[in-house]
């Protein structure tokens, strides 16, 4: 299991900042959601020796949008389950052995849902939260 750390960020976020300090190979996914479709976009990003950061995109999903009316909290949880799913795949198949993955929402109802119980909660909005929480680790956020 990756361990991830959720943070929020504004919608038009499209940049990736890291700390000269930091791991040569750090994954990361940008969640995006319109009315109609949602996506998720996965960067890795690495360090050189001489300190220089290169971020690539290396995966993407997105799907369109359910037909029945949804609120924008619900279908920013089934982005974030759709960004876990690509940055736990991306793990897997790159083989890497990585401690964290920075995953970014802009959506704070969402972050809200992932560190709390999926028990108390309504079935769609329990199923989305139990997936996250065994793909993720929210108690690192």
């Amino acid at each position: 299991m990756a361990t991830v750390v959720f943070r929020t960020t504004p919608a038009c976020h499209t940049k990736v900042v890291q700390s000269r300090h930091a791991a040569t190979e750090l994954p990361q996914t940008e969640t995006t959601l319109v009315l109609w479709a949602y996506s998720t976009v996965a960067y890795l990003q690495g360090l050189s020796q001489d300190w220089e950061t290169t971020t690539s995109l290396v995966a993407s999903k997105s799907r369109v949008a359910p037909l029945k009316k949804m609120t924008l909290p619900r279908l920013e949880l089934m982005v974030a389950v759709i960004g876990a799913r690509l940055a736990n795949n991306l793990m897997s198949t790159l083989k890497m052995e990585q401690k964290s993955i920075k995953m970014w929402t802009d959506m704070m109802n969402v972050l809200h849902w992932i560190c709390s119980s999926a028990q108390k909660r309504k079935p769609f909005v329990a199923n989305g939260v139990t997936e996250l929480q065994s793909l993720t680790d929210p108690e690192s956020s």
